[in-house]
């Protein structure tokens, strides 16, 4: 038996490592349609944009529940020993069935209508059994006098729905747009590598060539070592790069649990390509000297967020008012008698009884009024703090995207010139070297020099793609990018 259950469960072990392993072994092809893709399945910043949705939409139901009909029912009995002063005096057992439906309404009234059933024993005369339709009718004529408590807070609740359908749709948009950082990063990572690939190609033959001059007598072992150094250098910062490919990668899995046991290649891509999407949204940018308004949903943010400040401000000035409800209550019933013969012959009877009056609460005190005061002050800091934040995102972020992606395309200029004259002066310098007329440290110097401004161009790219993306994260409804990806 023992031997069976091992087997079972090294059978078990060994399907699920196959199973893992198949799953590891699969391949994930990285562009941007397949990171979109990827990212409408299940995630954890998905269900976290969507739980907050959820959060708003309860907070909205719990308000509404409270005006919804309840059906109420109660049973009761009662049984006592006591002695009866008379003997047509009710005594036990008592015995009550009541069932009904009541409902509260958004105006400040609340209704209520019973069966009730009861039945009395009066001593040795017998029972009385009762049947009542009950209807009862409470009404609120100062606190939430025609319901402006009320409606106020349900107001209030579907704003705030309202305020979160949109943030969880400005939310999913980021969190496609962050994926979209990513992914920029690691092209343009690859970009970098690619150089210094080309660069290492470069310090290689060099290599090769410093020990063919040493061979011949032509060059010192200090040159050769020099270069060796060089070329030991370059595939450092290759290492370097390729660890960093695998950093955003893990983030990527990190975001993306559906690719986390996948292995991750980059598909081929057209820079160029990627770089003119990029060029059509700062065109847009440009062409909007005032805040395009159409392109974001911050501004309706923040005329739900006045409206909810509105209604929440109403709740809060009738907190502390006192109580003062209307209740009126009314009863028909007809009886059933089983009386003894000895109170004489007693008929069955029907009757109506209703009552009305006034109930008053009144606090007593000044904390109520303490607190109603409090509540009002924090409404009215949150509710300019959102207003504030949402007003000056849009405007900060279109003003000021605006001028540093001027500040940045000059550089970018700038840096192609520099980068056009450092070729220049690099063809010149290995034409000194292979006439002998300068030393190795030269040329290597002239590289290095050459690589950093490829490295800066890349490093401008990236800041310009950045600045983009991050302006999208406000005015998320750009186009962007193309609608076959999307």
């Amino acid at each position: 038996m023992h031997k069976k259950l091992g087997v079972h469960i090294a059978l078990l072990i060994f399907l699920s490592s196959i199973a893992f392993n198949s799953n590891a072994g699969e391949i994930f092809i990285l562009d941007e349609k397949s990171l979109v893709k990827a990212a409408s399945v299940s995630n954890p910043t998905a269900e976290k944009i969507r739980a907050s949705l959820l959060s708003s939409e309860i907070s909205e139901s719990q308000i509404l529940e409270k005006f919804q009909p309840s059906f109420e029912g109660s049973v009761s009995h009662f049984q006592s020993d006591e002695n009866t002063v008379a003997q047509y005096s009710s005594t036990s057992p008592i015995n009550q069935m009541s069932l009904g439906v009541k409902k509260d309404f958004s105006y400040g009234m609340s209704m209520g209508l019973y069966n009730v059933t009861s039945k009395h024993t009066y001593g040795n005369l017998g029972s009385d059994a009762r049947n009542s339709i009950k209807g009862e009718l409470t009404m609120d004529l100062y606190k939430n006098f025609f319901g402006k408590t009320s409606r106020s807070e349900i107001a209030y609740s579907n704003y705030e729905k309202e305020i979160a359908r949109i943030q969880s749709q400005i939310d999913n948009r980021i969190f496609i747009i962050n994926l979209h950082k990513i992914y920029w990063a690691i092209i343009l990572n690859e970009e970098a590598i690619e150089i210094s690939q080309n660069l290492l190609s470069i310090a290689q033959r060099q290599e090769l060539d410093a020990k063919r001059r040493y061979k011949n007598g032509i060059t010192d072992l200090g040159e050769v070592t020099r270069q060796s150094s060089q070329v030991a250098s370059k595939q450092t910062d290759i290492y370097h790069l390729e660890n960093k490919r695998e950093l955003y990668i893990r983030s990527l899995k990190e975001l993306l649990p559906s690719i986390a046991n996948k292995k991750v290649e980059i598909a081929p891509y057209d820079i160029e390509a990627k770089e003119q999407e990029i060029l059509s949204v700062i065109q847009i940018i440009e062409n909007n000297e005032e805040i395009p308004s159409q392109y974001t949903y911050y501004d309706d943010i923040v005329e739900y967020v006045k409206k909810s400040y509105y209604e929440q401000d109403n709740i809060a000035d009738n907190y502390s008012d006192l109580d003062l409800e209307f209740y009126m209550e009314f009863e028909q019933s007809d009886s059933s008698n089983q009386l003894s013969n000895t109170m004489g012959d007693v008929h069955n009877y029907d009757e109506n009884r209703y009552q009305f009056g006034l109930n008053l609460s009144v606090p007593l005190g000044s904390r109520k009024n303490k607190t109603s005061s409090l509540k009002k002050e924090l409404e009215k800091s949150e509710y300019l703090a959102d207003k504030q934040n949402n007003i000056s995102k849009i405007e900060a972020y279109h003003s000021q995207t605006v001028e540093n992606i001027k500040l940045l395309r000059k550089a970018a200029q700038s840096q192609i010139s520099s980068i056009d004259n450092m070729k220049k002066s690099l063809d010149f310098t290995k034409r000194k070297y292979n006439q002998a007329r300068i030393p190795l440290r030269n040329l290597i110097d002239d590289q290095d020099l050459y690589l950093q401004s490829l490295l800066k161009k890349i490093e401008i790219k990236s800041l310009v793609v950045d600045q983009v993306l991050d302006y999208l994260t406000v005015f998320t409804q750009i186009p962007y990018p193309s609608k076959e990806i999307l």
